[in-house]
């Protein structure tokens, strides 16, 4: 059994096509207040405090970390989902501004636009 390092983190992956779960320990090097979505079976790490526009995918079948293109406005507190092959990143504040912005990302392209704001600025913290 190996010690767990202090900013690191346990998920349980499920395979369906094989019916079997594993665990991955992964280092998480973001502060707080990121949001995490599925796409493709790879996890997408997204903001957050001290990496506020950074975008961090996981695949925990070869658990490996890459970069993807960074968000046009930084933030934490947002929610992120995923909604026809696109991921939608909504609202959340950039330590100043509560926001009101949404970006959408495409993951085949690795590319970020801007889309409709919404009507009232909004985060969310837990």
């Amino acid at each position: 059994m190996s010690a767990k390092k202090e900013n690191s983190t346990s998920i349980c992956c499920f395979n369906p096509k094989q019916n079997t779960r594993s665990s991955h320990d992964i280092e998480l090097n973001f502060k707080t207040d990121y949001s995490v979505t599925c796409f493709n079976e790879e996890l997408y790490v997204i903001g957050g405090q001290g990496s506020w526009n950074d975008v961090k995918i996981y695949n925990p079948v070869l658990n490996e970390w890459k970069t993807a293109a960074s968000m046009g406005t930084g933030r934490a507190g947002h929610s992120a989902v995923v909604l026809q092959g696109n991921i939608y990143v909504i609202a959340g504040d950039d330590d100043n501004v509560c926001q009101n912005g949404v970006e959408c990302y495409n993951p085949l392209s690795d590319q970020w636009s801007r889309i409709s704001n919404l009507s009232k600025a909004r985060r969310c913290y837990i």
